[in-house]
């Protein structure tokens, strides 16, 4: 019984020295030089969500150059739009020269010009309809809350 106790103690012990492992530890990198102008911020697009149901997502744009803030910049260029932006902004990204806005409850994708803020192009009626889906209006007892999602202009 003591050979048995004296073998198992010797296996777990070379089995605990067998799982150590040395860790390499790698140098920092070096850090990249500074430069000014490299990745400078003309301003930022903010996406309002607005109340779902109520049709009143907003996208505001604010310059850095000059400290302007443009409240709705997208119904004010976009006047022939008559229900605006649309309901529920989800996310807005930009790519190249365009402006990518995700309006979740209206359906659809608007693409707009990224300097000019002018509409493009509206993906309306390509996603599933969410029609049936019960909506119950907001009481004056319960404000809704709203999500902003904010992206940088280079």
């Amino acid at each position: 019984m003591k050979l048995v106790s004296k073998l198992a103690l010797f296996a777990t012990v070379l089995i605990a020295l067998a799982s150590c492992k040395t860790v390499e530890v790698l140098p920092d990198p070096e850090p990249e030089p500074f430069d000014p102008d490299k990745g400078k911020v003309k301003g930022f697009y903010l996406l309002n969500e607005g109340p779902m149901g109520a049709n009143k997502a907003t996208l505001d744009y604010c310059s850095l150059a000059d400290g302007t803030y443009t409240k709705d910049i997208f119904a004010k260029k976009n006047p022939a739009l008559v229900q605006g932006l649309g309901d529920v902004g989800n996310d807005v990204k930009a790519y190249g020269n365009k402006l990518y806005t995700v309006v979740n409850n209206s359906n659809l994708v608007e693409i707009s010009d990224l300097t000019t803020g002018m509409s493009l192009y509206r993906s309306a009626e390509t996603l599933p309809s969410r029609a049936n889906m019960p909506m119950l209006p907001p009481t004056a007892e319960e404000p809704r809350a709203t999500n902003s999602t904010a992206l940088l202009h280079r």
